[in-house]
């Protein structure tokens, strides 16, 4: 029998991470992600020496691992920032899973992965960022 959860999150960068943050109280999710690592985009956006204010980075207000006390911090501490929240909250990513096709059946989402897997969801987050694909759900 197939495992219906309650939420699928599309994207391990920072809006899947954060959005992974709050259901991990609530309900039971999966985040997928591309790539090797919880950082969606980032590796792959061109190293800058600054990329934006450290504020707009703190993902949520009781984790106290932040970034270096610089104004602007450096994209590769940046990625090593969302891979050390996603470790701290134990979120539950699954790396590789590149998401080819979402359909709706019955009353929940089918979700197929570049993987070759399928996971089934009541709802769908997507956090896929700026820099994929589009997903035409």
């Amino acid at each position: 029998m197939k495992q219906i959860l309650n939420v699928i999150v599309i994207g391990g960068g920072q809006a899947g991470l954060a959005s992974g943050y709050h259901l991990k109280k609530r309900v039971s999710f999966l985040i997928l992600e591309a790539g090797e690592d919880a950082a969606g985009a980032w590796p792959r956006i061109t190293k800058v020496s600054n990329c934006f204010p450290r504020q707009s980075m703190h993902l949520c207000q009781d984790y106290s691992l932040h970034l270096r006390e610089i104004a602007y911090p450096h994209r590769d501490e940046v990625i090593q920032y969302l891979k050390e929240y996603s470790s701290h909250f134990e979120l539950p990513l699954v790396y590789y899973s590149r998401v080819e096709n979402v359909s709706k059946e019955y009353d929940y989402f089918r979700v197929e992965t570049s993987a070759g897997k399928t996971y089934f969801a009541r709802k769908l987050i997507s956090a896929t960022g700026s820099y994929c694909r589009p997903l035409y759900i």
